[in-house]
């Protein structure tokens, strides 16, 4: 049987050295069980592997002198310190692999700092004199973007940044919830709110990414100027159309009108000077072809379409009143056609009212339309549905204004340019021109002026 005098110097070193990895390995699980408020089970494998220490401790100081545990134990045998560290080692591999399982299985301090650490967010907790409790470190990088240092004071870095003091980031938005461009480009947004740990009032500042959301914002933005750009220029686009196809609709008119008076002239001048060589018959045609054009096509037809608008609210139960020059152009002629149609019927549904009151000028180069009712008054701010949505949609497609008011009465106003793009101011008539012509048709419940 070997005796352990009789080992060689060496293998009682390494024989040592594996004493002191095992007891700093025991030393480590202890500190770890006692972090986890485990009961502690390595008091007797630290001691023997500390008492172990303490005979071995010459033969790592000076190989010449011999060891306590020589001169204490004798010459007995190798196998037992040999075996005692080989158990040692086990139940150290066996420990410490069961507090990092247990580690894994359990939350415990450092699990949630990791955590916290591994947030795409900022998160800071701090006391009310601005002593940070927990930072992660996400928002210790944007502390050190922003001011270019670490966070010590989280007061101080909130008072940065909302806008009270200077910064090293681009403010996007500033205020209790600040938003902020940092130098690598991306963007977070700021919240500051109040949590309470074990009756202990903490301050917690967040701060989330909203770099994609920020970018797409941009893209609408610009897309969207884009796009009124494109529908600014498409309106006018439709007004110099409408303005061009009236024009030529207009100069067709005029020549239409100046070939029939023409003929009819000629007609009549040879009848004047010869009765006998112009049929009668052929000048009554030409005089009942004039008449028709200047029915259809004179100054009157224009009018057609008010008509028909006061004789459809009539026939509903509904007396129109107008005062004012109404506008014979688009698109000034059919958005007031249809707010006349719109107002009333809602004052038939809504306000129980029987008479609808237009008034309409021109202002500023633009024609501004009221309309009111003699109906119940509104009990709250009137809601725009199909009818008042589709009216302010068309007027402002026409670069026009819509405006609603409630109190103390209702009152619909309408801002809509005068004229078309490219053209003059086209020739109005005051409506009180034909307050009796339409008495007939209209019926004296329909009046106007």
């Amino acid at each position: 049987m070997t005796m352990y005098a009789q080992l060689p110097f060496f293998l009682r070193r390494m024989l040592a050295l594996q004493a002191v990895l095992l007891f700093f390995m025991f030393t480590f699980s202890e500190v770890k069980l006692l972090e986890q408020r485990r009961k502690a089970a390595f008091f007797v494998p630290l001691l023997i592997t500390g008492s172990y220490l303490f005979f071995q401790w010459d033969i790592l100081a000076n190989p010449e002198v011999p060891c306590y545990y020589l001169a204490a134990a004798g010459d007995g045998p190798a196998a037992v310190p040999c075996g005692l560290l080989a158990l040692l080692s086990l139940a150290g591999l066996f420990f410490c692999r069961d507090v990092m399982n247990w580690e894994r299985t359990h939350i415990t301090p450092m699990s949630v700092k990791e955590s916290v650490d591994t947030l795409p967010a900022g998160l800071c907790c701090s006391f009310d004199d601005g002593f940070p409790k927990l930072v992660n470190r996400r928002m210790e990088e944007i502390c050190r973007s922003v001011t270019g240092e670490p966070l010590r004071d989280a007061e101080d870095f909130y008072r940065v940044l909302t806008g009270q003091e200077a910064c090293g980031a681009e403010r996007i938005r500033t205020g209790p919830e600040p938003v902020l461009r940092l130098r690598d480009g991306n963007v977070y947004s700021f919240q500051r709110g109040t949590i309470f740990l074990d009756g202990i009032r903490l301050r917690e500042l967040l701060a989330v990414d909203v770099t994609e959301e920020y970018r797409i914002r941009e893209e609408l933005r610009e897309k969207r100027v884009r796009a009124d750009a494109v529908r600014t220029r498409l309106r006018n686009l439709n007004r110099t159309i409408t303005a061009m196809t009236v024009e030529r609709e207009t100069l067709e008119a005029k020549t239409r009108i100046h070939d029939a008076w023409g003929r009819l002239l000629l007609t009549a001048r040879r009848w004047y000077a010869d009765p006998g060589s112009v049929d009668w018959k052929v000048l009554s045609a030409e005089w009942r072809r004039v008449s028709e054009i200047m029915k259809n096509e004179g100054p009157n037809a224009m009018r057609t379409e008010y008509v028909d608008a006061l004789r459809d609210a009539w026939h509903m139960g509904v007396e129109v009143t107008a005062e004012g020059l109404l506008p014979e152009t688009s698109p000034a002629k059919e958005l007031l056609i249809l707010a006349v149609n719109t107002c009333v019927t809602n004052t038939l549904r809504h306000a129980e009212g029987r008479k609808v009151f237009l008034s309409c000028r021109i202002e500023d180069g633009c024609w501004i339309a009221e309309l009111r009712n003699d109906g119940r008054r509104p009990e709250k701010e009137i809601r725009e549905g199909g009818g008042l949505g589709n009216l302010r949609r068309r007027t402002e497609d026409a670069g026009g204004s819509m405006e609603i008011l409630s109190v103390p009465e209702f009152v619909l106003k309408l801002r809509i340019p005068a004229f078309a793009v490219g053209t003059e101011a086209a020739p109005e008539k005051d409506i009180r021109e034909e307050s009796r012509e339409e008495d007939t048709g209209l019926g004296k419940r329909t009046h106007c002026g």
